[in-house]
């Protein structure tokens, strides 16, 4: 059920499952902040908005190929986030006219769903009406300007300024929503020289073309706005059990520039994430937040080196963090040997296609465990993951299993800071299609006895997958229902089968314990 916004009933576009409120936020410097007025559960929907005021596809010829600028239904190579559609790129003929209009098409994209109940011109019309005939003029003159503007700006940032701007000349903005952008914090000077740089490109190219009738000091604010506000429109992808090990489980649709979003703080070790189902923008809680705690969330992702944290914020967002995770310190080697050692690995990381060692990875984490460190400093659990990878490189399922074993059931659990809820999903999708591998390969390695064990594991934790897509996308988005139908044709009228709980733990202890895994806690499993 929607719940009131408090102190902002503009905001008719939010949709809240708790009541919010808008006031100074409890971090030095940071301005207005979110709070929430009532306990929210781990996971929870705290806001969702079915259509944020300014989305635009990402960048490059596949993307653009491949992403519809309305619904922002995604297809990456055989894959895609809607379920039994087929999804056609497709030029509008009937809609444009002028041949020559066409070219602005390219930069705009639209994709015909066939198989579907809506009609396949559904989404160009409502893109046509919504923003395409008032931008695609200017895009049309700008054709071949716009291929060049990546090598300066990102092009996408272009195509969000040029969108805003036509359709306020054009009065499709209401003021309110207009007041909205134009409040939007920005930010410059320390570690932003290049975005100021930046700015004054993008403002010459609107005056050159001239664009708008804005002045050219309020085409900078929307600039500044945009770079300093906009959030990665980041989408689950629809994938088999076949194909969980490579890649991760989410694509990049394009960017989102949402007021109301925007007034959410950043920490690096946030309370609050975002995901989206489809165009939709949904903020849903990492861990239980108490009444009357500031949602945060991370502008710059979850990443667990201080140094990279502090450098990262600085340069893309012009402040430095002092979150309480940053104000503890470094968790990491800052000098010394290991320091150096951790540089040379990083070194060969960049510098070669296969990076570091399997040996020289485990050596350093070896080191660090010797020095006082434990399995949730960094760089620990990234050198894992590289072991992993290099270990499927290598043909070796059945220890890349072992490895991802103890990442899932050990070191995410006590990773600082921990890993956003989708980040757990797309592991236990690895876990399962590796388990799938296991059962399925003749190897010295794994014993009978253990691979008798695989199954029922597997339809265990393909249960748990489908409960913990629900909790962490919502039971209606396409990831979720993708999941269920999938479970339901693995495992068919034998799925209650899997609801022992009892015997899944004492399987899974048994095959951990094969993996080297020594008193996991129950909690984890």
């Amino acid at each position: 059920m929607s719940q009131a916004v408090q102190h902002l009933d503009s905001f008719a576009r939010v949709k809240a499952t708790v009541p919010l409120e808008i006031r100074q936020s409890s971090i030095p410097v940071a301005g207005r902040g979110m709070f929430a007025t009532e306990l929210i559960s781990a996971q929870n929907l705290i806001f969702s908005i079915a259509k944020p005021l300014l989305c635009i596809v990402d960048d490059g010829a596949e993307a653009l190929r491949n992403i519809c600028d309305n619904c922002f239904a995604t297809r990456k190579g055989i894959y895609q986030t809607i379920r039994e559609r087929r999804l056609t790129y497709d030029f509008p003929d009937g809609i444009l006219n002028k041949p020559s209009n066409l070219k602005s098409w390219t930069f705009l994209s639209i994709l015909r769903i066939i198989n579907s109940s809506d009609p396949p011109e559904a989404c160009r019309i409502e893109a046509w009406e919504h923003h395409h005939r008032v931008e695609c003029t200017v895009l049309s003159q700008m054709h071949h300007d716009l291929r060049g503007v990546e090598n300066k700006v990102p092009a996408r940032s272009m195509r969000a300024l040029i969108r805003l701007m036509c359709l306020y000349d054009a009065g499709m903005i209401p003021a309110a929503e207009w007041e909205e952008f134009m409040s939007l914090k920005v930010t410059s000077g320390i570690g932003r020289e290049k975005l100021a740089g930046h700015v004054e490109y993008l403002a010459e190219i609107v005056d050159y073309y001239k664009v708008t009738k804005l002045e050219k000091s309020v085409v900078k604010q929307l600039a500044y706005a945009h770079f300093n506000n906009n959030l990665v429109m980041d989408q689950p992808l629809l994938r088999n059990s076949f194909s969980y090990p490579s890649g991760n489980g989410c694509v990049t649709s394009g960017v989102c520039l949402e007021p109301f979003a925007s007034m959410i703080n950043h920490s690096c070790q946030p309370n609050s994430w975002w995901t989206f189902n489809g165009s939709e923008f949904q903020l849903r809680a990492v861990r239980d937040i108490p009444t009357g705690e500031e949602l945060s969330i991370s502008y710059i992702g979850i990443t667990a080196s201080y140094r990279s944290r502090q450098e990262n914020i600085i340069k893309d967002w012009g402040f430095e963090c002092s979150c309480l995770l940053c104000k503890e310190g470094p968790q990491e080697p800052m000098e010394g040997p290991l320091h150096e050692n951790l540089l040379e690995i990083q070194k060969l990381e960049r510098s070669t296609p296969v990076g570091s060692p399997l040996q020289m990875n485990q050596d350093f984490i070896d080191e660090m465990l010797l020095s006082g460190y434990h399995l949730g400093n960094y760089p620990i659990p990234y050198l894992y993951r590289q072991i992993y990878t290099a270990t499927l490189r290598k043909g070796d399922n059945i220890e890349g299993l072992k490895v991802y074993l103890k990442i899932y059931f050990e070191i995410e659990h006590v990773v600082i800071p921990p890993p956003f809820p989708d980040d757990r999903i797309n592991s236990l999708k690895k876990v399962i299609s590796l388990i799938r591998t296991a059962e399925l390969v003749e190897s010295l390695l794994i014993t009978e006895e253990i691979k008798s064990l695989l199954p029922y594991i597997r339809g265990f934790l393909s249960k748990k997958l489908c409960r913990e897509t629900e909790k962490c996308f919502g039971p209606d988005t396409e990831i979720a229902k993708f999941e269920r139908e999938q479970h339901q044709k693995m495992f068919g009228q034998s799925t209650n089968a899997y609801d022992d709980r009892e015997r899944y733990v004492n399987d899974i202890n048994k095959v951990l314990g094969w993996a080297g895994l020594t008193n996991i806690p129950e909690m984890n499993l």
